[in-house]
C-alpha cells in the first residue's frame, strides 16, 4: 500500500477524474464539430507530464473505458490502449 501512495499521491488522485473530464468534454466537442483532431489526449498527456507515466496510462485507459460505458463513444474502447501508451510516454518524455 506503501507504493500506491508513493506513485498516487492526493494531487494525482484529484487531477485524474479532471482530465478525464477533460479528455471526454473534449473529444465529444471534436466529434460533434467533426474536426479531424484527435483532441481527446489533452487530459491524458497533461496528467503523464505533471504526474509520471503510471498516471498518464491510468487517465488514458480510464477515459476511453469510461467514454465508452457512458454510450457517448462506443468506439472508445478500441482505442483505450493507444491512450494508455500516449499517457505514459508523456511522462516519460
Amino acid at each position: 500500500m506503501d507504493w500506491l501512495k508513493r506513485e498516487f499521491p492526493t494531487m494525482t488522485l484529484v487531477m485524474i477524474p479532471v482530465a478525464i473530464a477533460i479528455n471526454i468534454a473534449v473529444g465529444q466537442l471534436a466529434l460533434a464539430v467533426k474536426i479531424p483532431l484527435y483532441l481527446d489526449s489533452i487530459g491524458t498527456v497533461l496528467v503523464g507530464v505533471l504526474a509520471g507515466p503510471w498516471a498518464g496510462a491510468l487517465t488514458g485507459f480510464l477515459s476511453n473505458l469510461i467514454w465508452t460505458i457512458t454510450g457517448w463513444y462506443t468506439p472508445a474502447i478500441a482505442f483505450a490502449g493507444v491512450a494508455a501508451i500516449i499517457g505514459a510516454l508523456a511522462g516519460v518524455f
